[in-house]
């Protein structure tokens, strides 16, 4: 076979060019792998954000329970026979009626707030009550006095992420007997 056959036989020979190469393969891996890598972690942080803003809107609702459970409570009061302080208030409905004496107060060993021995809500970061002898009053008393007319609550709750809310309300003592 002379110069001339090899030409021939390179000619005959097509050059199949239908198909993928292997660093194409591996290149079209890496960009799918990066890609997927970049989607995943976006993923992860709407998943995340999702648990985030329930768990603090579950804890809104429990906080805001509390708060309307205490205004109530503190919108019928009728007499204050016992202790009171920035933290806890021993209250009565129904002075006619000891059963009816009641003792709302801030354990911050365990962070819950009582009313007498069941629990109103857990989580809690502060709880503090401040007395005022009028509305706009700049001095409010840690104690009750006989010239207590409004009662304002502070309650501070620990959500997802360390994330602490605070709540607050004023309740006029409006029923509140001599």
């Amino acid at each position: 076979m002379g110069k001339e056959n090899l030409g021939y036989f390179m000619n005959k020979i097509e050059i199949n060019n239908k198909g993928f190469t292997l660093i194409e393969i591996i290149v079209s891996l890496v960009l799918v792998g990066m890609i997927g890598a970049i989607a995943g972690i976006g993923m992860v942080n709407i998943v995340e954000g999702f648990f985030f803003a329930k768990t603090n809107t579950e804890v809104s609702q429990k906080a805001q329970i509390a708060i309307t459970r205490i205004t109530k409570e503190f919108s019928s009061i009728i007499q204050i026979p016992g202790h009171s302080s920035s933290t806890s208030l021993t209250y009565s409905k129904n002075p006619l009626n000891p059963a009816d004496i009641k003792t709302l107060a801030f354990n911050n060993v365990d962070n819950k707030i009582y009313i007498d021995t069941d629990v109103l809500i857990d989580n809690a970061s502060s709880f503090t009550l401040e007395y005022y002898n009028y509305y706009n009053d700049p001095t409010p008393s840690n104690t009750y006095l006989s010239s207590t007319v409004m009662i304002k609550v502070t309650l501070q709750i620990t959500g997802a992420s360390g994330v602490i809310s605070t709540f607050t309300t004023c309740i006029f003592l409006n029923r509140l007997m001599g």
